[in-house]
């Protein structure tokens, strides 16, 4: 019986979960990964792995270099993680506003 193949997005999180949660990984072990699942040369590892971002899964301490926040969890679909995405911009700008109000607030009091 023929072995089901498996998308991008699944590349993708099993990558991320074969990692240990706050440990540090490059680029290089990312695309190599990517690569030797068959996702040649495109834009797919970049703009899944900016969605994790995005959703607190994985931040990006600096250029090539990755860090795993926490479990992606199973079943975890590409719009659920762009909705988190966008709720979790929404409430970091929610919470910058009210950071801008305040200062202003203190300013104007000093």
């Amino acid at each position: 019986m023929k072995k089901a193949k498996l998308s991008h997005w699944d590349i993708v999180k099993r990558f991320f979960d074969s990692k240990v949660s706050g440990k540090i990984f490059t680029r290089s072990e990312y695309m190599n990964h990517m690569t030797n699942h068959g996702c040649y040369k495109t834009t797919v590892p970049d703009t899944y792995r900016n969605t994790l971002e995005r959703a607190g899964y994985i931040t990006v301490p600096e250029p090539g270099v990755y860090r795993k926040l926490k479990k992606i969890p199973k079943g975890l679909s590409i719009t659920k993680a762009l909705i988190e995405g966008k709720d979790r911009v929404k409430y970091d700008s929610s919470i910058l506003k009210l950071k801008r109000k305040q200062a202003l607030i203190r300013d104007a009091l000093a």
